[in-house]
């Protein structure tokens, strides 16, 4: 007999991280899974579930060097990478307990081994995934945080190593060199 999944169809609204694409993929999160669908035909190839410690996703995105390999995070506050090949954690990557709920993450193109994310607080980290531990943490650029701009948009540049562009709803854009520390207003 044959196993079926049922799960909601619908990318869930409460969060806007929820989408993520890679070369050859898309995927999108409804509130306990992530539906992963072939570019090509528009075919859905996996779905990651509740089975896979799945709950209230926040953010998703993809491994820019591995396909295979997806990260996400949830309101318990934690960040995990799943091999969706096994559908289940990536034994490599231990799970990473954040301060607070992510609004947004993105995985370095040119360390793979870091990820970018931002709290609702405001709070950019750093994370080094080898290890779970977080290497650098930078404040909110503006004065009051990113807490009246809950869903600000943060993207690792995709061939200078350490650059990170963040970017508010009120147009205003920070970039923030992960190398040395520094920050500027574009």
């Amino acid at each position: 007999m044959r196993q079926i999944r049922l799960s909601t169809g619908g990318v869930q609204s409460w969060y806007r991280g929820v989408t993520a694409t890679s070369t050859d993929h898309f995927a999108y999160a409804s509130t306990m899974s992530i539906h992963i669908f072939r570019r090509r035909d528009m075919s859905l190839v996996k779905m990651l579930t509740s089975e896979s410690n799945l709950k209230n996703i926040t953010s998703i995105c993809w491994c820019p060097l591995d396909e295979t390999k997806i990260a996400v995070a949830h309101a318990g506050n934690q960040i995990r990478v799943f091999d969706i090949e096994t559908e289940d954690l990536d034994p490599t990557r231990p799970p990473c307990s954040t301060p607070h709920r992510v609004l947004a993450m993105d995985w370095s193109p040119t360390s793979p081994r870091l990820l970018a994310y931002i709290t609702e607080t405001g709070k950019i980290h750093i994370l080094d995934l080898t290890s779970s531990k977080v290497t650098h943490t930078y404040s909110s650029p503006s004065s009051n945080g990113f807490a009246e701009h809950p869903y600000p948009a943060l993207r690792w540049h995709p061939t200078v190593n350490g650059r990170l562009l963040l970017g508010a709803p009120d147009g205003s854009l920070t970039v923030i060199n992960n190398v040395d520390g520094k920050k500027s207003s574009v």
